[in-house]
């Protein structure tokens, strides 16, 4: 796995399939399930869940005010991660009171054109897999690379970006919501930027954190 404990991702995978040569073999997809999810999807009374619940009581009892609303899952989950972020609020659901479970999903690859000539919608697949209860989307219309309103035509300015990458989206996903088996899904929007600067160099375009 990768060495960077934020990433958690596969550098390759080298499965391999005996066949015996009788018949056609065709293979559509590969499932890889570590022990922890397994634990979970299989077993009620998995350890890791009990874990989870000794955790939220644990922070509950000092949550004298009520300020806990939302458990926060692992931001900004890659696509093996969504199957044990289901498992994990499915669970949260279960139990008394219920506890409501949160996090965000970026624009994973949004610039992939798939083969039938549209968008990935990283967005539509954490609806479709995990099926939440919420879902927050975090996007990055704005960073250092960006062509200022000069220059309209440029993929890289503003107006473009925000094109790009809020309104289509943004919409997007209103209308898999819509047309979805969980039209209830509550809808978060967090917009954000984020930029480079050093205090021995003129920004220019680069947008400067405010302490810089």
């Amino acid at each position: 796995m990768g060495r960077d404990s934020s990433i958690r991702q596969f550098y390759h995978i080298n499965p391999k399939v005996y066949w015996h040569g009788n018949g056609k073999l065709i293979i559509d997809y590969i499932v890889i399930e570590d022990e922890v999810n397994r634990s979970v999807r299989q077993n009620p009374a998995s350890p890791y869940l009990n874990y989870l619940e000794s955790h939220i009581n644990s922070m509950e009892s000092i949550d004298t005010n009520n300020n806990l609303l939302y458990l926060y899952g692992k931001c900004e989950p890659v696509a093996g991660q969504l199957q044990i972020y289901k498992h994990t609020q499915n669970y949260l659901n279960t139990l008394t009171p219920p506890r409501k479970s949160i996090t965000a999903v970026w624009l994973k690859n949004y610039n992939l054109i798939k083969h039938d000539n549209i968008r990935y919608n990283y967005q539509s697949r954490f609806l479709s897999e995990v099926n939440p209860d919420r879902i927050m989307v975090d996007i990055y219309p704005l960073v250092d690379n960006i062509t200022w309103n000069n220059d309209m035509n440029s993929g890289e300015s503003v107006q473009s970006r925000i094109d790009n990458m809020v309104h289509y989206f943004y919409h997007k996903l209103v209308t898999n919501i819509r047309d979805s088996i969980n039209p209830d899904t509550e809808i978060f929007y967090v917009p954000q930027t984020l930029g480079m600067c050093s205090l021995l160099q003129v920004c220019g375009r680069t947008i400067c954190h405010p302490k810089a």
